[in-house]
């Protein structure tokens, strides 16, 4: 098996993206400037983006046995990303996302139906995938997937975390990058500052919140 220098573990969707000037109201219809169908999901966005880089890229995560996980493998793959790793899930429906972006206010919103979860305990591709990872990024559906085979990561390998969505029990022990957003470290650590917010995440960084304990 070929050594990545990074593998990516979490979400992979396809998306449905449509630009508007503004957002409709309640029972409003708008037209759109612009539409695109395309792959989405914040692990196999940054598998795409660190492989158009140059860096050899894995990446693990759960899709449907339906078109749109093939389309997601397929995508994937023309971007230079390997899918050994993707693991197909009989029956399940692969997660996507209808994407709304408005110019007016700069700003986007999205909704997701979600597809199978992620479980890795059983997949020798996935496990020896990490074990030999330099660096692995996880997202909101990966930091668990990647924690439950925690015994299987070497301890040279350096762990980021993309918490722009908020993640469940979250600790950050073995952390060498914590990447969330304003939004959710704020929300994490029960302040509107994000001074106060970020000193908090530094002091404390092998516990959850109290807050945010399972």
């Amino acid at each position: 098996m070929t050594a990545h220098r990074a593998v990516f573990v979490g979400a992979a969707t396809e998306d449905t993206i449509a630009v508007v000037d503004s957002y409709p109201e309640a029972d409003e219809r708008v037209l759109a400037s612009a539409t695109a169908f395309g792959g989405g999901g914040p692990a196999a966005t940054a598998a795409v983006a660190c492989a158009t880089l140059g860096v050899p890229s894995a990446l693990v995560a759960a899709v449907g046995d339906d078109e749109q996980g093939q389309r997601v493998r397929e995508r994937l793959h023309e971007r230079g990303v390997d899918t050994s790793g993707v693991i197909t899930i009989p029956g399940a429906t692969t997660s996507h996302s209808v994407v709304v972006i408005s110019q007016g206010q700069g700003t986007r919103a999205i909704v997701n139906r979600l597809g199978p979860a992620l479980d890795i305990t059983g997949s020798a591709v996935a496990l020896k995938l990490l074990a030999a990872a330099s660096w692995v990024h996880v997202d909101q559906m990966g930091w668990a997937a990647v924690r439950a085979v925690a015994s299987s990561v070497t301890d040279g390998m350096r762990l980021s975390i993309d918490a722009g969505n908020d993640i469940d029990g979250l600790t950050l022990d073995r952390t060498a990058l914590y990447a969330p957003t304003r939004a959710s470290i704020t929300r994490r650590y029960r302040t509107a500052d994000l001074d106060t917010a970020m000193s908090r995440a530094l002091a404390r960084p092998t516990r959850a919140p109290e807050a945010a304990r399972m």
